[in-house]
C-alpha cells in the first residue's frame, strides 16, 4: 500500500496484480513488474525458488522487474519510488 500511495502521490499511473505471470502487485505500461515481498513468506525456500522462476520467466517475455523487500519499502518508500521512477525514465529514452 505504501508503494502505491506514494505513486498516486507522483500521478505515476499503474495498475494492482496484474493478470500476467507471478501477478505483480504493481504494474507500469508498458512492462515494469513490481513486486512488494514480504519480509517473512519471500524469505522461505519455496518462496525464494518461486520468485526466481517468476522472474526468470517475465524477463524472457521482455518485462522489467522490480522487487522491493517489506522492510525497504517500510523503512525508505521514497527511496524505492525513486528506483522505479528511473526505471520509467529508462523506458522512455
Amino acid at each position: 500500500m505504501k508503494l502505491q500511495e506514494e505513486l498516486l502521490k507522483r500521478k505515476i499511473k499503474f495498475e494492482t496484480h496484474k493478470a500476467i505471470f507471478g501477478q505483480p502487485d504493481i504494474f507500469i505500461k508498458p512492462n515494469i513488474c513490481i513486486f512488494a515481498d514480504g519480509d517473512y513468506w519471500h524469505n522461505t525456500e519455496k518462496s525464494k525458488k518461486r520468485d526466481k522462476e517468476v522472474n526468470k520467466v517475465l524477463l524472457n517475455k521482455g518485462y522489467k522487474i522490480l522487487r522491493f523487500w517489506e522492510h525497504k519499502i517500510n523503512s525508505d518508500v521514497k527511496k524505492c519510488i525513486n528506483k522505479i521512477e528511473k526505471s520509467i525514465t529508462r523506458l522512455k529514452k
